[in-house]
């Protein structure tokens, strides 16, 4: 299995693709929505708990599938990788990812979740349209501004846990060095361009350096000890 040629952010993609599609939804309820101005903040509210708690789902599932591919990466049998999967991501492994500052975003995702909420219910009823139930122009704008928004961030925690889980598979593999890998294309930043094929102990890989980055850690299995 070549680690360079594999796309690891394959279940990752289709994840934010599914993201995308229900807060397409969400936000085109919020653009017909008739509310008064007492339930604006309420509704708001509980159209985001909804699409996070759908995005942890998402999460979950990506995280998984990561660990398991970074398991085989690090010579773990297919068995193996999937027993071992099932220990390493669970509920409280998910939180701390979520409900931790994240170098690359600067914030907390559940705390910046909240604070899109309220953005955006602040944003709406300034544009006058929630009292009238219309759809004004201001409130459509403001909608599709946070659409983009969130759609961003949600798309960064998905390449966050592809990236978190890879190296926690690793790591319980017993892999001590990974090496930086990026996509090797015209896209490839001046941060990170000078990174790639550099090897690092595994605990002291440099972090993403900008959002949406795709580069990646492989394993460097180890030299065998000469007699």
């Amino acid at each position: 299995m070549d680690a360079r040629k594999i796309d690891i952010y394959g279940p990752c993609d289709r994840a934010i693709q599914t993201m995308n599609r229900e807060a397409v939804r969400e936000f085109g309820r919020m653009k017909g929505a008739k509310w008064d101005e007492l339930n604006v903040i309420r509704e708001v509210r509980e159209a985001y708990d909804r699409m996070a708690k759908k995005a942890r789902r998402h999460y979950f599932e990506v995280a998984t599938e990561a660990y398991i591919l970074g398991a085989l990466l690090a010579g773990v049998s297919n068995a193996q990788a999937h027993r071992k999967a099932d220990d390493a991501i669970f509920t409280d492994w998910l939180d701390g990812i979520l409900d931790d500052p994240d170098p690359v975003t600067g914030y907390r995702f559940t705390t910046e979740t909240k604070r899109k909420a309220e953005r955006l219910a602040e944003a709406i009823l300034a544009a006058g349209a929630a009292t009238a139930g219309g759809t004004g122009l201001g409130r459509n704008t403001a909608i599709e501004k946070a659409m983009r928004d969130w759609s961003r961030m949600v798309g960064q925690y998905a390449i966050n846990m592809t990236d978190y889980a890879m190296v926690q598979a690793y790591q319980d593999a017993g892999a001590d060095t990974v090496m930086w890998i990026t996509k090797e294309d015209e896209r490839v930043c001046e941060e990170c361009g000078p990174l790639h094929g550099k090897v690092f102990r595994i605990d002291e890989a440099p972090a993403k350096l900008h959002w949406g980055c795709r580069c990646r850690l492989i394993p460097v299995p180890e030299e065998p000890k000469k007699a």
